[in-house]
């Protein structure tokens, strides 16, 4: 948010009072102010309010004051709308009370008062670009850029309005522009924190850590005592493998924040990179004790205890933390335990507690109550979907089951929109489940479910995942026009390849091979690969064309977008082998065979050698003794065995209608 204007002392009426009195305490009181003594100035704005009651500098400005310290945003907003009550076009009065109001959470007063501001002074960059920042916080990013080029066109010098941009720009999803922004921002004003601050964080996104550390390393040299930025700059050190630094920074963080638990957690993830288990497996759990709901602690503390603790020990471990502090993160940590071990009947209600916390991205709050399975006729149950696409797609596989199950109720299925067609598709033989896109509010239902719940009502067993069918079905014109394509390329088996996501966090690379990693599976003879991997990179396809073997693409197919053409592509091939991606589930969604690669495996497993959701999936794992960088030519050999099998093949398959 930007500053307000300087101030300028207004004329004024005389006072009775000693004039000399009240403009030596103000003055004191200003110097005070700017130099960060706030109890010093707020002794001396009381001083010139104690003598003039409406003397409107002291007004506004102490209400200021009182705002930036928290919790007394009630007395600033009196203050500061007393101030404005005597003249009601002061640009810094203005600016101060909407500042009030936002603070106090008082958003559309606060917006009405900023577009006053700028109906008063249409060419103040401050209102401009402040409305922007309170537009952003509204969920209007575009009119918030629109806000903010306003103001950089009547003052191009505002190092906060680039700022504010930036913001606006990254909730966009420009970052490139949102970084040059920033850059911007610095070059016009080096010193100001939060420029260097958020730059680093859109590095970070970027994977460009070096870069990031730069970033960080100056923002952190501006403002040294603050925790949020030594932990940042650990973060980036974590992602440059600078492991030792990042261990010393995240410890720094957590001594100027004791009682922040991202901290904690943060400090875990670096110990976890050096190996450090049982190090890591305290600062995960002392996040926990300090944020009962932090379920990405809870996770890593599961991950970390497996290091050196037995199953056994894991679990006692994870209950002792959810009976004795009520945390419904550990609870959900030892559900993905028990489920990982194939007990269903325990693990799905632990598996249930993610919606006390924050692993639920997309939680929903609704006033109706939550369903919890009874056969009620002539009810609505709104069933919203969670997590990612691809466990979107997998959950989704139990509502065929539970609308045939409770045929006299009426479910109402929320979905991501690039999914809606091959769900509506899917479940048409259905008359008791709509499909239709997601939305706020609660679809008129009765009740509620959120998708990954479904299975906890009717999965307690193995046997129960007979009972699942094809959750996407593609569009028939659309698979069509995919076997010519298909059918002109030279004989051999046509196989999609997928073998990363396009979220290569940290946590996350260690579940996927590389490019370089895949070449005995590439170069099996026979083969004619079909690119199913999004944001393909050219040292990727570089590969490719090293080992003589053609990547078959086609620019006219978005992979990340157009799931209905990714849905159709994948029907018509032989075999789609990927990495635990959103491609290997809509393979198998759709009725491909589907080998999903994997370092070992997950809890999607339930306790079994495959996945049971999904008949036509297959789980590939490295052979006993064998390490994951050794899977591919595990997988190359399963893959030149099967083209033997079945022999040469000249045109694809018909996909599964």
């Amino acid at each position: 948010m930007a500053k307000a204007p300087p101030f300028r002392p207004p004329p004024g009426p005389k006072r009775a009072q000693p004039q000399s009195a009240v403009a030596r305490d103000f003055a004191a009181a200003v110097e005070a102010h700017n130099a960060g003594r706030l109890d010093e100035a707020e002794r001396h704005y009381r001083a010139v309010l104690a003598r003039q009651p409406r003397h409107a500098d002291s007004l506004s400005f102490l209400g200021v004051l009182l705002l930036s310290r928290g919790g007394q945003e009630a007395e600033a907003i009196r203050l500061t709308g007393d101030a404005l009550a005597q003249d009601k076009r002061n640009l810094a009065y203005l600016v101060h009370h909407a500042n009030a109001l936002q603070a106090a959470e008082r958003l559309d007063e606060a917006k009405s008062v900023y577009e006053r501001a700028l109906v008063a002074h249409p060419r103040s960059a401050d209102a401009a670009t402040n409305l922007g920042a309170l537009l952003r916080v509204l969920g209007r990013p575009a009119d918030a850029e629109a806000c903010h080029r306003r103001a950089l066109a009547d003052d191009p010098g505002h190092a906060v309005a680039h700022l504010n941009l930036a913001a606006a720009l990254t909730d966009l999803n420009r970052k490139p522009e949102a970084m040059a922004s920033l850059v911007g921002a610095i070059r016009l004003n080096p010193s100001l924190v939060e420029a260097h601050q958020n730059l680093g964080t859109l590095l970070m996104e970027a994977g460009r850590w070096r870069d990031a550390i730069t970033a960080l390393t100056h923002a952190q040299g501006l403002a040294p005592a603050r925790a949020d930025l030594q932990s940042a700059l650990g973060s980036a050190l974590l992602g440059a493998d600078r492991l030792m630094e990042a261990v010393t920074w995240q410890r720094r963080a957590v001594a100027s924040a004791p009682d922040n638990a991202d901290y904690r957690f943060n400090l875990g993830n670096s110990l976890v990179a050096l190996d450090r288990a049982r190090e890591a497996a305290a600062a995960f759990q002392e996040a926990l004790r300090l944020r009962p709901s932090h379920f990405a602690a809870a996770t890593n503390l599961s991950h970390a205890l497996a290091q050196f603790a037995t199953p056994a020990e894991r679990e006692a471990l994870l209950t002792e933390a959810a009976e004795a502090g009520k945390l419904a993160a550990a609870r959900f940590s030892r559900g993905v335990l028990r489920l990982e071990q194939g007990r269903l009947t325990q693990g799905w209600p632990d598996y249930d507690a993610r919606f006390a916390g924050e692993l639920a991205r997309h939680g929903r709050r609704l006033d109706v109550p939550l369903w919890q399975g009874a056969d009620i006729p002539n009810r609505t149950v709104l069933i919203w979907r969670e997590q990612g696409i691809g466990d979107e797609i997998m959950f989704a596989t139990a509502l065929a089951h539970l609308a045939r199950r409770h045929a006299r109720m009426r479910f109402v299925f929320e979905c991501t929109g690039r999914l809606e067609g091959l769900f509506v598709r899917a479940f048409a033989d259905l008359p008791n489940l709509e499909v239709r896109v997601e939305t706020a509010g609660d679809a008129g239902a009765d009740m509620h479910r959120p998708l990954g719940g479904v299975s906890s009502l009717l999965r307690a067993r193995l046997s129960a995942f007979a009972d699942t069918g094809l959750p996407l079905r593609p569009d028939l014109e659309r698979v069509a026009m995919w076997g010519p394509r298909l059918a002109s390329l030279p004989p051999g088996l046509r196989v999609g390849l997928c073998w990363r996501s396009r979220l290569a966090t940290r946590d996350r690379k260690a579940s996927y091979l590389s490019a370089p990693d895949l070449a005995p599976l590439i170069a099996v003879p026979g083969i004619q690969w079909v690119n199913l991997q999004a944001g393909l990179e050219p040292a990727e396809s570089a590969v490719f064309d090293r080992l003589g073997r053609c990547l078959h693409r086609w620019d006219d197919l978005d992979l990340v977008d157009d799931l209905e053409g990714l849905a159709a592509l994948s029907a018509q091939l032989d075999l789609v082998i990927s990495a635990p991606t959103a491609v290997a589930e809509m393979a198998a969604a759709v009725g491909t065979p589907t080998w999903r690669l994997a370092p070992g495996r997950d809890w999607t497993s339930l306790g079994t050698a495959v996945r049971p959701w999904y008949p036509a999936q297959r789980l590939v794992v490295p052979p006993q003794a064998a390490s994951f960088a050794q899977l591919p030519g595990h997988v190359a050999a399963l893959l030149a065995a099967l083209r033997l099998s079945i022999g040469s093949v000249t045109g694809p398959r018909i996909g599964a209608q």
